[in-house]
């Protein structure tokens, strides 16, 4: 009777560590996968924030795309629309993926409930959180309207972001996970 409790708690014990190993693995990559845009920045929308730069909404925008284990970052670099676009791998982890891109590791944390993507990090002395929503949003076109209609129809020169131009090769390695 004894070797059979024995036997019958040593059975419990492994079943509970293997319940216990498989919920503490990745999240599934096919909640990731498509195209996200960003919803707001420190807080603000990504409109609002835009003001504060004296640009239009595109000129602060951030899109990403996750195609299997790849992700594309973008954002406006120009007057004219033109991209600035980081490629690099992702690695599945419990609330999130890790995006390895140009030799840093960046955190992001899915929100399941509220069906949204968060990333923080730090650019010189300033810390930015992006909250991303899933869907595509057409940077360069969005960003040619916007400041049309803002310049009343005529291109001019685009406004710079205050404390120059922000793009992906400026991150220092505070701004990644550890």
């Amino acid at each position: 009777m004894k070797k059979t409790i024995k036997v019958f708690a040593a059975i419990m014990l492994i079943t509970a560590l293997v319940f216990s190993i498989a919920s503490c693995g990745a999240i599934d990559k096919s909640k990731v996968q498509g195209d996200w845009h960003a919803t707001s920045v420190n807080g603000m929308s990504v409109a609002d924030y835009a003001a504060t730069l004296n640009t239009v909404e595109a000129g602060a925008m951030r899109t990403f795309n996750i195609n299997d284990l790849t992700i594309s970052q973008s954002m406006v670099k120009d007057i004219e629309g033109n991209l600035d676009t980081a490629t690099g791998t992702i690695e599945m982890a419990k609330d999130g993926f890790i995006a390895k891109i140009g030799g840093y590791d960046i955190g992001y944390v899915l929100d399941e409930k509220a069906g949204t993507i968060t990333v923080k990090f730090k650019q010189g002395d300033v810390d930015y959180t992006y909250v991303y929503e899933k869907g595509a949003y057409d940077l360069t076109a969005k960003f040619l309207e916007q400041f049309a209609a803002l310049n009343g129809g005529a291109q001019e020169e685009a406004p710079a972001e205050e404390g120059g131009e922000e793009n992906y090769e400026d991150y220092g390695e505070e701004n990644y996970v550890e």
